[in-house]
C-alpha cells in the first residue's frame, strides 16, 4: 500500500509514497514527501506511511464523491464483503451493536477508526503506535498507547484518562472488559488483570505461542506455534486463569495470524498466505471456510 525510495535517487534522503485512486479504482496519482535519511528510522517509516495513506485516502473518497462514484466497496463472495479501506497495520477489530459500525485501530499509524456504511471516521489519533483496544457495551474505549492504558471519553474522545501505566504493556496483544469491570490483558506470554490500579499475574505461558485471543465472555485463547493446538483458559475469581480446554485441531494451521473465540464454541482462524478464514467446532473439526480477496486476516471480530 506504499512505496520508500531509500537513499536510491538522492543520497542521505528518504521518501514515501501512497498512491490516490480514481473514481474508477485506478491509481490516478500519489502523494509523497521526503526527508534526511537520519531522521527516518525504519519503525517510523511505517508510522508516516499510515497517515500518508490516510491523506490519499481522503482525496481519493474526495474524486469518488465529484465524479458521482459509490467507491470501489464489493461483494467478493456470498458471506465476504470487501470494503475500500487501506491502513498500514489495521487491527483489533470491535463490532458496536450500538453504533451498528466497527471499530478498529490503525496500530502503526496511532488512529482510533469508526467504519460503517463504506465511510471512515478517525475517532483519536495518537503520535504513537496503539498496542490494542476494548471496545465496551456502551461504546467506552480502552486503548494501551505505548506503556499506558487509556481510558477514552465517550463524548469527546480527544479526552483520556491514565488508568495504569508500566512496561508490561508494551507487549500487549489484547485487552478487554469484565462485567464487574475489571480489564484482562493478554500477551504471547501470558495474561494479567487489573483491578483497582494493580495489575496481577493471571497465567505465564511456558510454550511458544503465536496468537492470542479474548472472546466475549472473558475467555483467553492462545495457538502454539505449530498451529496445532488452541489453548483455552477463563478468568476464576482466585486470581487465575484456570486451563478450561485444550482444542486439537483436525487440519493444523501453521503460520496462525488471527484467532477468534466466537459466542457459540467455534474457533475462527487466519494464517499467513492462506487467503481463506477457516471455522473449527469446540472439538477442533473443521466447520468450513470463507476466501478472501487478500492473503492475510490479521484481525477477526
Amino acid at each position: 500500500g506504499f512505496t520508500v525510495d531509500d537513499n536510491e535517487i538522492l543520497d542521505g534522503v528518504v521518501c514515501v509514497a501512497a498512491p490516490i485512486y480514481g473514481p474508477a479504482g485506478d491509481v490516478a496519482a500519489a502523494a509523497s514527501f521526503k526527508c534526511p535519511a537520519h531522521r527516518m528510522e525504519a519503525k517510523r517509516r511505517g508510522e508516516l506511511a499510515s497517515i500518508l495513506q490516510e491523506v490519499a485516502l481522503a482525496i481519493s473518497q474526495e474524486l469518488s464523491v465529484r465524479s458521482g462514484s459509490s467507491g470501489s466497496d464489493q461483494q467478493v463472495t456470498r458471506n465476504v464483503r470487501a470494503f475500500d479501506v487501506k491502513a498500514f497495520n489495521a487491527y483489533d477489530l470491535h463490532w458496536s451493536d450500538e453504533k451498528q459500525a466497527l471499530y478498529w485501530i490503525d496500530a502503526a499509524g496511532g488512529s482510533v477508526n469508526l467504519q460503517k456504511d463504506g465511510r471512515r471516521e478517525v475517532v483519536t489519533r495518537f503520535a504513537v503506535p496503539i498496542r490494542a483496544m476494548a471496545v465496551t457495551w456502551d461504546d467506552m474505549i480502552y486503548l494501551v498507547v505505548g506503556e499506558r492504558l487509556l481510558r477514552l471519553n465517550p463524548v469527546d474522545a480527544a479526552v483520556s484518562t491514565e488508568i495504569y501505566a508500566g512496561a508490561i504493556l508494551h507487549h500487549a496483544d489484547h485487552i478487554h472488559v469484565l462485567e464487574e469491570g475489571h480489564l484482562i490483558v493478554a500477551s504471547l506470554e501470558g495474561a494479567f488483570r487489573l483491578k483497582g490500579g494493580e495489575l496481577t499475574e493471571l497465567h505465564k505461558n511456558k510454550a511458544a505461542m503465536v496468537c492470542s485471543a479474548i472472546s466475549a465472555d472473558g475467555r483467553i485463547a492462545w495457538a502454539s506455534a505449530d498451529g496445532e493446538e488452541i489453548s483455552i483458559f477463563k478468568v476464576a475469581g482466585n486470581d487465575a486463569a484456570e486451563l478450561q480446554t485444550t482444542v486439537r485441531l483436525d487440519r493444523p494451521v501453521p503460520g496462525i495470524s488471527a484467532l477468534h473465540l466466537g459466542s457459540d464454541g467455534t474457533i475462527g482462524i487466519s494464517q499467513q498466505e492462506g487467503w481463506a478464514i477457516w471455522r473449527y467446532d469446540a472439538q477442533g473439526r473443521m466447520l468450513d471456510s470463507d476466501p478472501l480477496p487478500v492473503p492475510t486476516a490479521v484481525s477477526i471480530a
